[in-house]
């Protein structure tokens, strides 16, 4: 499948997690990866470095 996104290139994925996730969310992102012609995965990918980058607060306070 090629990278429908003319913004940026498609990125590497080459690590897998298993997560359980609500049935309406696994659901939707079905749909928007069939409409959209994007692997779910990089959608997922996507989604999670946005959250990431917005909860810093997630992560453990470094140490001085």
């Amino acid at each position: 499948m090629t990278n429908q996104n003319p913004y940026r290139p498609m990125g590497k994925l080459d690590t897998s997690i298993e997560a359980k996730v609500e049935k309406t969310v696994a659901e939707s992102l079905q749909v928007m990866s069939d409409h959209m012609k994007i692997p779910a995965g990089e959608i997922v990918n996507t989604a999670m470095k946005r959250f990431i980058a917005t909860h810093s607060d997630y992560f453990p306070k470094k140490k001085k």
